[in-house]
């Protein structure tokens, strides 16, 4: 019945209690799609500081894309938009038979029809997940890949393919470094340059 719809994910836990004003707030125009950033709650084993570390790495790009109107990324785990706009883009028209992406077929559509899209990394918009098993990590992943031969949006393809392509070619170096101790400067070079990207 409200003007604004607002989601966050079954498994999400609120950092403090202006989360919902702040969304509100940060719809100061019409059109305009708002992502807040997603934590790893408690991450205390060295897989999930992995999974932190991940999400914070994707929080930043995505933040960082957003600032030069180049969305790549936003999360149903901490979204708000609309509900005029969203019937009016009607996001999912073209991906019904995709079973996960819905924030991003959002984003993608708001993007094409020149919507404001706004990143909020200030703590009062932020939301905590739980850290997930390795299995489920996995399963997450592949859905996700699963997903990516519906996007049209051309940035978030070259951005996926040059992630892709850098984490194959550490792999291959680290794989033939092995057997070449030639390539270990390479290889630390390769893996500075990743970091400090």
């Amino acid at each position: 019945s409200g003007e604004i719809i607002i989601t966050m994910d079954a498994d999400s836990v609120l950092v403090t209690n202006d989360w919902l004003e702040s969304h509100i707030n940060k719809h100061d125009s019409a059109q305009t799609l708002v992502g807040g950033w997603v934590t790893i709650r408690n991450p205390i084993s060295f897989f999930q500081r992995i999974q932190a570390v991940e999400l914070m790495a994707l929080n930043g790009v995505s933040s960082a894309m957003t600032s030069v109107n180049k969305s790549i990324a936003i999360s149903g785990s901490n979204l708000s938009y609309e509900k005029e706009s969203f019937l009016q883009l009607d996001p999912y028209s073209d991906n019904k038979d995709v079973l996960s992406g819905d924030d991003i077929f959002l984003l993608h559509k708001a993007k094409r029809n020149h919507y404001r899209i706004k990143c909020c990394f200030e703590k009062e918009m932020e939301v905590e997940t739980e850290p997930v098993s390795l299995k489920k990590y996995i399963s997450q992943r592949v859905r996700w890949l699963k997903k990516r031969s519906s996007f049209q949006d051309l940035t978030t393809v070259c951005v996926g393919l040059l992630l892709f392509f850098a984490n194959l070619n550490f792999l291959f170096l680290a794989v033939i470094g092995l057997f070449l101790t030639e390539l270990h400067t390479i290889l630390l070079v390769s893996l500075f340059l990743k970091i400090g990207i």
